[in-house]
């Protein structure tokens, strides 16, 4: 059994618990010295995680210590005195998470993992761990909690409904603000919705968040907003435009009408793909809230599949993704792509000629 550091006759267990976020493995950097298009892929910029860890800390009782550790600016303490480690990892950390979850466990440690890596292949990852806390975590964080102060903790939980996002408290990023100095971008993250009905090939977030769209209240959204430290928010809502969902639409539609009444001062990221369909009245009104750049992530979905692949040839193309994007300019937009699924240095040589006439910026660099 593994022995927790602290005891209080009321409380039960105090436990000091080690959040960790583990390197980041870019995907250009399966290409060590490659040039693409004559540009060298940039990979030492560093920029903070994003939310699953500063929502777990906000639901973690105050009696709790709680550390965090960002593993892309700072070394692991493996001579931490912590009673719990965990990791909340994608699949681009997970080699990195794999080698902290064993080595911690090898120094007697007990170690959870979760996030979208952990969610999508858990017998790869239970080989590494302790606990195993799949899909979302917010309703099951202080059960798992409980379990372990008791010391009868489950190998693997789940909850059994969704995350209500309106009951949630909003993340606690004070342990992220702590290290600012140690990041090359500073940006913060906030999230709009989850979910998704869209079963695009390869795409994780129905898996992970469930097959229906739940949104936040655009009150707590307005209040986290003003909450935020960095003039540029990355919304982490994988897709806020699904073409003919006319639910999130309205959504979106009501929510930036707020933003641009609560004179909030930040610029928006906004995630796309290539099939963004280019509402001038939604996107002109989403400029004005707030909105300043969309990029789009390529590899995910059927019109850049069709694109990159050459299959279905009628179905998109390049010329029609470059319309869509010059629309989305005259609304104010900066359009940016991101090369982030099958991409090699042959498709990019030969491919990516194809959207030089659109007004965009090529990030090589941010994959």
């Amino acid at each position: 059994m593994h022995a927790l550091s602290g005891y209080d006759a009321q409380r039960g267990y105090v436990m000091k618990i080690l959040f960790i976020y583990p390197r980041f493995v870019k995907y250009l950097e399966s290409f060590p010295g490659v040039l693409f298009d004559g540009a060298r892929p940039q990979q030492t910029y560093s920029y903070q995680p994003a939310l699953g860890i500063p929502i777990l800390m906000s639901l973690t009782p105050p009696e709790h210590e709680c550390e965090f550790i960002d593993q892309n600016i700072e070394e692991i303490p493996w001579d931490t005195d912590a009673d719990l480690i965990a990791l909340s990892f994608f699949t681009p950390q997970a080699g990195y998470a794999f080698e902290i979850c064993t080595r911690f466990r090898e120094l007697g440690k007990l170690v959870i993992a979760g996030g979208v890596h952990p969610t999508v292949c858990p017998e790869e990852t239970s080989r590494y761990v302790d606990i195993l806390c799949l899909g979302e975590a917010e309703t099951i964080w202080p059960e798992i909690l409980r379990d372990v102060q008791r010391g009868a903790w489950k190998e693997t939980y789940r909850q059994t409904n969704s995350t209500e996002l309106e009951a949630q408290p909003l993340p606690d990023r004070s342990a992220i603000y702590a290290k600012e100095d140690a990041y090359d971008m500073r940006l913060d993250f906030v999230e709009f919705s989850r979910g998704c009905n869209v079963r695009c090939n390869s795409c994780v977030v129905p898996v992970v968040q469930g097959r229906s769209f739940r949104f936040r209240g655009i009150d707590k959204v307005i209040e986290d907003v003003h909450s935020l430290r960095y003039p540029m928010v990355f919304i982490t809502d994988d897709l806020p435009f699904i073409e003919r969902n006319a639910m999130m639409k309205k959504h979106l539609i009501e929510l930036f009408g707020e933003l641009e009444r609560s004179e909030h001062g930040h610029g928006f990221m906004i995630s796309t793909v290539p099939m963004l369909p280019v509402d001038r009245r939604m996107m002109e009104l989403m400029a004005r809230g707030g909105g300043t750049v969309a990029y789009s992530t390529f590899g995910f979905d059927p019109v850049s599949n069709s694109i990159m692949t050459g299959v279905r040839p009628g179905f998109a193309n390049a010329s029609s993704t470059r319309s869509r994007s010059s629309k989305t300019r005259e609304c104010s937009f900066t359009r940016h792509f991101m090369w982030a699924s099958k991409i090699t240095p042959r498709w990019f040589a030969t491919t990516s000629w194809r959207f030089a006439r659109t007004p965009t910026s090529v990030w090589r660099s941010f994959v």
